[in-house]
This record gives structure tokens, sequence and C-alpha cells, in this order.
């Protein structure tokens, strides 16, 4: 897959989960002085307790969470198999600061994963400030994504609005999808000398975000080993996001992590609500 391709890719796959988890601020204008040093990443050491809690549920009788049986193309998402990879994120804007300790599992060359996710968030406005804490478990299963809350045992279903026109692109469709998104997006890409991150050698691409001509409105550098993001920093338009990596292991992934206690009462909605998707799968066209 070209790796301008596999970076857009990244994006619109988690665009397509950011529908159902209720996403719960708006940017602010103005970007937080602060460094990415200055983000202290350390708590995606300690263990996950979305694990624990989804270990202490009472599955019974399982059934599987989509309808109908995934199928996957020959084309690879990623250039690893199967692994798991414990990761950790800091979302900071004016009001608002978000740490979520994630777990993913992959499977099917990454067209398969599951994702075990603790997110805390602590809002301040106006002199009033709020906690809010979330355990969530994500799964996409081919074209099948689906998001539940683990405390309450509901969640979404939804179809991958990106899925079937990525599967099948041929290399030549695949660069005018990355130029169609460029464009579309304003955006230009640089290639980086490579780094290492958890022990991974990865390539590295800084993304410049153009809202107005000529003037850079965001930032955003990925450290991506076999197409898989292990690290990316981003600033600008009101947030400041750092995302990395601190274990990769490959081996086989539970497929019991695939299947849900059947009192899980999931609902459909469509990706179709997210507005600009149609607008940017057409310029490929």
């Amino acid at each position: 897959m070209h790796k301008s391709v596999c970076f857009f890719l990244i994006l619109f796959l988690g665009l397509s989960s950011l529908k159902s988890q209720n996403f719960p601020f708006q940017l602010g204008n103005k970007t937080p002085e602060i460094t990415f040093d200055e983000i202290d990443l350390s708590f995606g050491e300690e263990p996950n307790p979305t694990i624990d809690l989804y270990n202490k549920l009472e599955i019974g009788n399982q059934k599987p969470v989509f309808e109908k049986e995934a199928t996957y193309p020959n084309k690879k998402r990623y250039l690893s198999q199967s692994g798991k990879i414990e990761m950790a994120k800091v979302v900071i804007n004016p009001n608002v600061r978000v740490e979520t300790r994630e777990t993913l599992y992959y499977d099917q060359y990454g067209w398969k994963e599951v994702r075990l996710i603790h997110e805390k968030q602590k809002v301040s406005m106006m002199g009033f400030n709020q906690m809010n804490e979330s355990f969530k478990l994500t799964i996409m299963d081919g074209e099948n994504l689906a998001t539940v809350d683990l405390e309450k045992l509901t969640g979404g279903l939804s179809k991958n609005a990106f899925y079937e026109d990525l599967a099948d692109m041929t290399k030549a469709q695949e660069q005018k999808f990355a130029k169609g998104v460029s464009e579309g997006m304003n955006v230009k890409t640089e290639e980086l000398s490579p780094e290492v991150v958890a022990g991974k050698t990865c390539q590295v691409t800084r993304v410049n975000t153009y809202l107005q001509v000529d003037t850079i409105t965001m930032v955003t550098t990925m450290y991506q080993w076999k197409h898989i993001p292990l690290m990316s920093e981003s600033k600008g338009m009101g947030s400041v996001i750092k995302e990395q990596a601190f274990k990769v292991e490959e081996g086989n992934v539970p497929q019991k992590l695939f299947y849900l206690p059947e009192d899980v009462k999931l609902s459909k909605f469509s990706m179709d609500e997210i507005p600009g998707l149609d607008a940017l799968k057409n310029r490929n066209k």
C-alpha cells in the first residue's frame, strides 16, 4: 500500500469510530502553549483498567457481534499479520484534557481489530470543573464496526464508509486517492528520517494542514512501523495531541474478543451522518 494512502487510511478508519464515541468538546480557537516533551504519557506503562472490567463481565452465552461474517481483501492494511500494542494518548485544548489508555489487538493484517479503551476527561470552563471516565471496547472486522460501553453494556454498529473503496484500489488508484484527499483537505506531506518507537524502527511523516493560503493551521507528525501508527504528535486548531506506543508484540490474538455477552444491546447508525465523507470519497473517482 502506498505510504501516503496508508496515512489517510488510518485517518478515515479513525473517523469511522469517532461518530459513536460522542466526543465531548469542540476545539478551541487558541492552541495551548505546551510542548510535546511536557506531555506525560507514563500512565501508558500501567495496567489498562478496561481489560480488568472486560474480564469481570459475566460472559455467559456469547454471540457474534456482526450479523454478516466478514471477508478480507488480499491487500494488507498492516505489514504485520497479528499482534498487540499498548498505547497512551493525551488531548489538550483550552477547556479540556483527555487521557486515553488503549490496548490494541490486530489480526488479518489490520482488517480485524479490537481496542480496549480507558478514557479520563477533565473539563474546566468558567470556574466549572467536571471529571468523566469511560471504559469502551471497539471492534473493526472488515467493513463492520462496533463500539461498546462496557459499563452500560450498550453500543452501536455501523459500516466502514471507506472499506469497499480502499480495499479494492490499484496502486494507481491509491495514488490518485491520496492526491485527491490531500487537495480536498489542503495538506502537504514530508518524509523525515526514521526513528525508533517502542523498540521498532518507524517511518516518519510530517503533515501540514492549511485552512488559509500559506498559513499552517495544523502540524501532525506520524511514526509508522509496518504501516501501524506507533506515535503521533499534532498541534494546531486549538488542540495539542500526543499518542505513543509503549509495548509492541507480534503474535496470535484472542478470538473471544470478537464475541460479546448476548445481553449487550447494540443499535445501528449510518456513517452517512458524518458531514463531508461523500465529497472526499468522490474525489478519487
